[in-house]
């Protein structure tokens, strides 16, 4: 019988001694299987702020993000698949597990370079930009465009590329109120992405870069 292959995702974590003198570090491994890419529609929420020292990968951040994530499963009448923070001058940086790009009407692909930690998937995803001749800003994406965007994706080794489809957010006084915390749809809907209309040009960048990457 032909063993089947499994794809798994390894963790390792990294703890340094409190003490300046002593070099020995601990260091500790975790392998799980690697979870199935979501199916459409993947919907986002715009929740929280950014991390302080988003380049590097800290244990503290898994438990900042456990609430925030709660939130998500608990939003009403629809299932969300990633938050992405948003700073006060509502600039959008990342996911919280993974990278975030708008897609203006031109085609432009907006991400942002500093304050996120640059996936492997990232990388990539700009090397296809190069290769197509897609427009690149090294940008946080503003909210306050969200209207004009064709299209939007996030980016993760476990995702891959992934299209979105649909972004929420609840209003800044609600959002403050844990029992009316979560998001609602339709309430807290934002904007809409579709990607099957083949009489306009609306999200051909992002389904060319998420097929893109599909394949690699």
């Amino acid at each position: 019988m032909e063993e089947e292959e499994v794809e798994l995702k390894l963790t390792v974590l990294v703890n340094l001694s409190n003490n300046a003198k002593d070099d020995v570090a601990t260091i500790y491994c975790h392998a799980t299987k690697l979870p199935p890419i979501p199916t459409p529609p993947i919907n986002i929420e715009i929740r929280g702020t950014p991390r302080p020292n988003a380049s590097v990968k800290d244990s503290s951040w898994v438990r900042q993000r456990t609430r925030l994530e709660s939130l998500l499963k608990q939003a009403q009448n629809i299932q969300l698949s990633e938050l992405v923070l948003k700073d006060n001058e509502d600039k959008l940086y990342e996911g919280s597990k993974s990278n975030f790009y708008a897609i203006q009407q031109d085609g432009t692909v907006v991400t942002a370079q500093d304050g996120v930690l640059h996936g492997t998937i990232r990388k990539l995803i700009l090397e296809v930009c190069r290769e197509h001749q897609i427009p690149v800003r090294l940008e946080p994406p503003s909210l306050g465009d969200v209207a004009t965007w064709q299209g939007a994706m996030l980016s993760s080794t476990s995702l891959l590329a992934l299209p979105i489809h649909a972004v929420y957010m609840r209003p800044p006084q609600a959002a403050l109120e844990p029992e009316h915390a979560a998001s609602r749809h339709p309430q807290d809907l934002l904007k809409t992405f579709n990607y099957n209309n083949n009489h306009h040009q609306d999200g051909d960048n992002t389904l060319c870069l998420t097929k893109q990457i599909q394949q690699w």
